[in-house]
């Protein structure tokens, strides 16, 4: 059975009106055992992320990032 983590990033955006802060979260149930590595993963929730908020990766910096496992 596949373990579920809990997952939150903080990202500062440049954008034309200025600068942007952006905090998220969310549950993924990764493919470890298919090969998915926390690299991958990160990418995966990043590119997510920031289209759901409009924003653009080349533009953003994550400032904080945590992956735990959702044991609560």
């Amino acid at each position: 059975m596949s373990k579920t983590y809990f997952w939150v990033v903080t990202l500062h955006t440049n954008t034309p009106h200025g600068p942007r802060v952006t905090s998220d979260k969310g549950l993924v149930t990764p493919g470890f055992t298919t090969g998915q590595t926390r690299a991958e993963l990160y990418t995966t929730v990043l590119n997510a992320v920031c289209e759901r908020h409009g924003l653009s990766i080349a533009d953003s910096a994550v400032t904080f990032w945590s992956l735990e496992p959702n044991d609560v």
